[in-house]
Parts: C-alpha cells; sequence; structure tokens
C-alpha cells in the first residue's frame, strides 16, 4: 500500500490543514515569573515577559545531569500543543554583588539592552546583533548573560537569533541552557507559524545536543514534525521515548501508530491502535483494520473491517472510502470498488491515487471504455499504467497500431525481426504414389519497422519434395501487410511460387478479424488462393499432364459466449473448389459446431475445451496419382465427432508453451472405399528468449485419421532488432497444414 493511501486514510484524525500542533500558554514546574524591569534585589538581569502568555525559561540544569527541556502536554487535540516555554531569566542564587563586581563594560545594562532594542526597531539590525554579541562576550555573570540573551531574541528577527545562537559564545556552560531554551522556543514558535521545516531544524538540533534531555511534550511535536517529513523510523523513535514518561499518552501513541502504520508495519500499528480510546483514535483502528484486510484480500476479513469503519463514523471520508475501494479490489469485488473510484475521480478528477484505483478497478472489470476515456482525456497524473493496460488490452485485441500509438513503440511480438524456420512434413501412403515428404530449408522471414498505419513482413521459402522416388525443388517468395481497420485487423497477403519446372503460380490472402471487448470473442472472414503440395505432379512441368492444384476458398468463423457463462461456441464455415489444368473443377465444404467452456488456471493464459463436430467434404485426403480428379483426391463424404482442446501458458515470461488438437471418430468416403474409425491430432510448439534478442522454438504436428497420417517437425531462430524480456505468443510458430 502506497505512502499516500495511508497518510490519507487516517488524514480524518486531524481537523487542521498538514500536521500543525497548536500551543497553549503555560508556566513549567517550579518556574518563577520576573519582573519587566532590572530587579533591584538578589534578583536578576533580563527580559521579563508578563506572566500571561509568557515564555519561560526552565529551572536550571543540576550538575548530575542533562538539561530537561519541554512543557507538560496540554492538548487541545490529538497533536496539539504548547509553542511557549516558560522561562527564567537568571539564576536567582546568585547575590547582588556578584553583578556590581562586573567590568565597566557590563555596566548599565538596561540603558544598553534598550539601545540595542532602539536599534532593532529602526532596522539596523545589524548594529543591534553586534551590541548584543559584544554584551554576551564581555560579560560573565550568568544573570547578565542569560538576560542579554533573551533581550536579544526578542528585538532581533529569527534569522539573525539563528546566527546569534550559531556563535561560539553560547559554548559557555552558563548560556548553553539558554541555547536550548531559546531553540525549543524557536521551535514551537515555528510550528506554530506552520513553518514545519524549520521547526523540524530547530528539534534536530536540540536532540544533537548530548546536554539537553526533552521532555514527553518536546518529543511528541518533534515526533509529529518528523513524521510530517515522512521519516517514520525516528517518529517513532521520538514516540516511543514520549510514552515512558507522558502523563497522557494518547497523542504519543496515535503518533507511534501513525509511525508503524507508514512503514507497512501494519501487525504492530493495530496492536497499539487497539488501546487508542478517542473517536479519532478508533477511526484510526478501524483504518488498519481496513488496510489489513486489504492486504489479506479475504472478502470475510474485509466485510468486518467495513463494518467496523461504519460504526465509527468515518465511511463517507474520501480517503476511507479509497482505501475500502482497494480492499474490495484485492477481494474480488471489482464492480463495487469501481463504483467507489469512478465517484471518488468524479469529485477529485486530479486525485493520483483515484485516478489508479479507477484504472485497476475497469481493468479487472473488463470496462475498457471507461480505461480509454481516462487515457484520452490525459488529465495531469494519469497514471502511465492506465495507458500500459489499455494497450495491452489493444494487443489482445489484435490491434497492434492501437498499441504502439498508446505506448510509442512497437508490441513484442511485432517489432522488426528475422526468422528462420526449417520445416519437415510427412505425409504417409505409398512410395512413388501418394507418399510424400516436404521440407523447408529453409524460410526466412524479416519483419520491417511498422509504419503509424501497416506492418510489413516478407517471406522466402525453398522447399524440396520427395515421394520416396524423385524429387523436385520449388521456390516461394511473399508478402504480408497488416492494419488495424475500425476495431478489426486487415491482413492481406501475395506470394509467388515456382515449382520446379512448372507453371509460375500467384497465391494470395485476405482477411479480417474482430475480437469482442471481452478478447475471447471473435468474427472472422478469409478469402484464399493457396497451392496444395500433393504430388510431384505440379512441379515437374509435363505439358501433357496435369498442372499445379490450387485451392480457392472462403471462409467465415466466429466464437460467442453463452450469457456470462464460460462456455462458448464456436462456429466455421467454409467452401470453395479445387482446379487444376487438365482435370475437373472439384468443388468442396466444410462446417463445425463446438461447445466449449473457458478455464481459469493459475500459469495458463488460453485453456478451454468441449465437444465438436465437423462434416465435410475434404478438397484432397491422400495424395494420388490416379483416379478422377489425377494429382489430389476429395473424399465425397466426412464425417466427424469428438473432443477439441486447446492450451497456452501465460505470456511474458522467458518460455511460452502452446498445444491444441483434436479426438474422436470419423467416418470417410475415401478412394478406396468407405473407412471409420478413431482420430486425433495435435499440435504442440515451444519457444524460449534465450537472451534479449535471441528466440528459439520448436514444435511437433501428428494427425492420424482413417486414411492417412500426417506428421510435421519444425524449429526456428528469431532475432528480434530491439531487446525483449518476455515471450508473446506471436513468437510462436504454426507450421503449413496445421
Amino acid at each position: 500500500m502506497n505512502r499516500t493511501l495511508i497518510a490519507a486514510a487516517v488524514g480524518v484524525l486531524f481537523s487542521w490543514q498538514g500536521l500543525a500542533f497548536a500551543a497553549e500558554p503555560a508556566r513549567l514546574p517550579g518556574a518563577s515569573t520576573v519582573s519587566a524591569t532590572p530587579a533591584s534585589g538578589p534578583g536578576g538581569w533580563g527580559d521579563s515577559p508578563a506572566a500571561q502568555g509568557a515564555v519561560k525559561l526552565a529551572e536550571p540544569p543540576t550538575a548530575q545531569g542533562p538539561a530537561k527541556l519541554g512543557q507538560p502536554a496540554v492538548p487541545k487535540t490529538v497533536a496539539r500543543r504548547r509553542t511557549q516555554q516558560a522561562t527564567k531569566a537568571f539564576d536567582t542564587a546568585h547575590p547582588a554583588s556578584a553583578l556590581r563586581g562586573e567590568a565597566s563594560v557590563c555596566t548599565s545594562l538596561p540603558a544598553k539592552w534598550d539601545h540595542a532594542q532602539a536599534l532593532a526597531d529602526a532596522g539596523r539590525t545589524t548594529q543591534a546583533y553586534t551590541l548584543y554579541l559584544d554584551l554576551l562576550r564581555a560579560c560573565s555573570d550568568p544573570s547578565e548573560l542569560a538576560g542579554t540573551a533573551w533581550k536579544a531574541a526578542k528585538a532581533l528577527p529569527p534569522a539573525e537569533i539563528d546566527r546569534l545562537l550559531a556563535d561560539p559564545v553560547f559554548d559557555k556552560l552558563s548560556l548553553r541552557k539558554v541555547r536550548a531554551d531559546l531553540r525549543l522556543q524557536r521551535m514551537y514558535a515555528e510550528n506554530t507559524a506552520g513553518d514545519y521545516t524549520g521547526a523540524l531544524a530547530y528539534s534536530r538540533e536540540l536532540r544533537a545536543d548530548s546536554s539537553v534531555q526533552l521532555d514527553a511534550s518536546a518529543l511528541e511535536v518533534s515526533g509529529w514534525l518528523e513524521d510530517r517529513a515522512h521519516y517514520d523510523k525516528a517518529a517513532e523513535h521520538l514516540f516511543r521515548e514520549a510514552l515512558k514518561s507522558a502523563k497522557d499518552p494518547a497523542s504519543a501513541r496515535l503518533g507511534l501508530t501513525l509511525s508503524l502504520m507508514h512503514q507497512q508495519r501494519l501487525a504492530e500499528a493495530e496492536v497499539e491502535s487497539r488501546d487508542l480510546a478517542t473517536p479519532d483514535g478508533k477511526r484510526l483502528h478501524a483504518a488498519i483494520e481496513l488496510a489489513l484486510a486489504k492486504e489479506s484480500g479475504d472478502p470475510a476479513q474485509v466485510d468486518a473491517a467495513l463494518k467496523l469503519v461504519d460504526e465509527t463514523g468515518d465511511a463517507t471520508d474520501p480517503a476511507t472510502r479509497a482505501l475500502a475501494g482497494w480492499a474490495l479490489l484485492n477481494s474480488r469485488r471489482t464492480q463495487r470498488a469501481e463504483q467507489i473510484f469512478a465517484k471518488l475521480h468524479q469529485d477529485v478528477p486530479d486525485n493520483e491515487e483515484y485516478l489508479q484505483g479507477l484504472a485497476f478497478s475497469s481493468t479487472a472489470n473488463r470496462d475498457y471504455q471507461t480505461l480509454s476515456t481516462l487515457v484520452g482525456t490525459n488529465a495531469p497524473g494519469t497514471p502511465p499504467l492506465a495507458r500500459q493496460m489499455l494497450a495491452q488490452h489493444d494487443e489482445s485485441l489484435g490491434l497492434y497500431d492501437h498499441a504502439r500509438a498508446l505506448t510509442g513503440h512497437p508490441s513484442e511480438g511485432q517489432e522488426p525481426a528475422l526468422q528462420s524456420l526449417f520445416t519437415v512434413d510427412r505425409k504417409s501412403g505409398t512410395a512413388g504414389q501418394d507418399k510424400l515428404t516436404v521440407w523447408t530449408i529453409p524460410q526466412l522471414s524479416v519483419t520491417l519497422p511498422p509504419t503509424p498505419s501497416l506492418s510489413l513482413r516478407i517471406d522466402g521459402t525453398v522447399l524440396r519434395l520427395d515421394n520416396g522416388q524423385q524429387h523436385a525443388w520449388g521456390k516461394l517468395l511473399g508478402g504480408t501487410v497488416r492494419n488495424d481497420l475500425g476495431q478489426g485487423v486487415l491482413i492481406a497477403g501475395v506470394a509467388v511460387e515456382a515449382p520446379g519446372e512448372g507453371t509460375t503460380q500467384v497465391f494470395g490472402k485476405i482477411q479480417y478479424q474482430q475480437i469482442a471487448e471481452s478478447e475471447d470473442e471473435f468474427v472472422r472472414i478469409a478469402a484464399s488462393r493457396d497451392g496444395i503440395y500433393d504430388s510431384l505432379r505440379s512441379y515437374e512441368g509435363v505439358p501433357s499432364e496435369t498442372g499445379p492444384a490450387v485451392s480457392s476458398s472462403l471462409e467465415i468463423a466466429a466464437r460467442q459466449a453463452i450469457g456470462r457463462s464460460a462456455f462458448h461456441v464456436g462456429e466455421t464455415l467454409s467452401g470453395g473448389a479445387v482446379t487444376a489444368s487438365g482435370t475437373a473443377v472439384n468443388p468442396f465444404y466444410a462446417a463445425s459446431l463446438s461447445l466449449t467452456r473457458d478455464f481459469h488456471l493459475k500459469g495458463w493464459s488460453w485453456l478451454n475445451a468441449g465437444p465438436e463436430v465437423r462434416i465435410s467434404s475434404y478438397r484432397y485426403d491422400a495424395n494420388r496419382y490416379t483416379g478422377p480428379y489425377a494429382g489430389y483426391w476429395s473424399p465425397k463424404s466426412n464425417r466427424e465427432a469428438g473432443l477439441v482442446f486447446y492450451a497456452q501458458s501465460d505470456e511474458g515470461g522467458r518460455f511460452l508453451f502452446k498445444t491444441g488438437g483434436r479426438v474422436g471418430y470419423a467416418t470417410r468416403e475415401l478412394f478406396t472405399g468407405r473407412a471409420s474409425g478413431a482420430f486425433g491430432e495435435d499440435t504442440t510448439t515451444m519457444a524460449r528468449l534465450v537472451s534479449r534478442n535471441v528466440i528459439v522454438g520448436a514444435g511437433v504436428g501428428y494427425r492420424a485419421s482413417p486414411g492417412y497420417q500426417d506428421m510435421s517437425i519444425f524449429a526456428w531462430v528469431k532475432i528480434p532488432f530491439e531487446p525483449r524480456g518476455h515471450l508473446r505468443a506471436a513468437d510462436l510458430v504454426t507450421p503449413r497444414g496445421f
């Protein structure tokens, strides 16, 4: 919990602006009042203020120990203290004859004091300062020295008083007590005036003097000053010392509780707060209970703490409401938390804590409209985390251009990079007929630096096809561009293939996909023209035989949630035709319907499974040389029913794992006749970030079904041109055909 939050949570305890400490005039025990005029008897010389509201000197220290400075506690509120200390101008134990024996420079002191006072009143402070300093250096009688010091303190401005106290003359034994009393007076005066920095400086000077011992009242004031300056450990020590001698420990215990709270030592703070009996103390105790509940994330503990807050009458305080919002957010009551922070932000738009709370809670609720409004407003104090969260959401939607506009740099996985992919695809069958092995050695890809609206990737591939008796080589060069279009992504690609001695072919694909704000629903439409690696015929270039086989198709896919449940319905519908010179046009279709349930487990960002059914007439099944369609084969019917599953580990680490597949039962009408039986397929991919600029990955795909078996092994190396710290799903590779 940040310090601002804790300090705000207990702001209700103080009825003044900041931690100001007012003062009440009072006399220390044993202090005597002296006259405003020079004493004629055995008294002494000195500044003798009126008794009411006067600053008094404490009794002089004994030879056995250090001077005790301070004042008794007369609290008006939790932290209010007197600003004035009873003073005594001189030690009355000195006989009158001691003053008469001083040198001539110390004679007629009242007249010299009056002259110095007149100089100060006339603005000639330097001359007044010099006169007071000369008297202090020349005189030796303690009463004369004390009187002169107090006269100077009354006449000179604060800066000159500080200068005077710093002079070595105050190192005299008879002036050390006076210096300490003057500093204590200045500490209280500066504190009352609201100059807490100056008051703290005087407090530290007093505490640095080993001959000075502060009383409980001065220790408490010093503790509050250290607390205000955020020196929590020092404040804790001062409050503990004050508790040892304070007659009324309420203020010191309150300060100790706060200092522990600021140090995140909530358990200790809770123990101290149990003894706070005032309404302010009870509210602080309730705030600590709420802070502990927030840290625990336990809904029951949070509810109990909120009930305690209601009982103390502090539930409407903005700081307490903010703390309640964080507690509700940690206990997964995100909607209530967002309502609290939304109202707080509406009332105080510039408060950074409220902005952060609203950003966190709206993200937890997937309320990205609110998050977008926060970022769009870009008010001062808008937390960078809000922009980062919205960018992460855009990345989940595939809107990488939007995310880049928010962060100012490409998303991880979309930066300029060089990649080399090696694959081996093996299709089962008879040598010289449907058996086929396709080697990609290699596929080189370059992702160019993105422009404000486009990302471009260029792929160059060398293929080797082998059917067990002969082989052929092919080359392919293609490029893909992507662009955010509205709330979706438009991807378009084109490729040119030179299949050995065969006819050069031009392929292409265009796709538009839109992912819903929930990040787990989408709709996609794609049109493509692809080559079919089903035999070597298309690579041989024999005019009298069949030409390259080409598949042209249109696909529509979607996934929707069922209400607010974790269940989703997925649909796919596609259709097209396979064409090749010298053969008939072969139309095909495919349709699927699935019902999957999303699971949320630690360590997994994507995990779902459920039943699925498919009906289709494939564009090809086995790599046949013979038959009505020559170099490819299309079954007349295909029926499948089974389970589908997908899983991916959490992104953001140095290792990423992904798997997906299907198992079930299928019945088909193949070239050789009808076949039925179990089927199964799976593709597993994994990648590791081995250094900030090197990613390696590997995977395997396997498909077994009545009539054929396919297997693919692949590996790749990716070299991002920008240092990386995490892996993303975009770093994974899926081989052709899987």
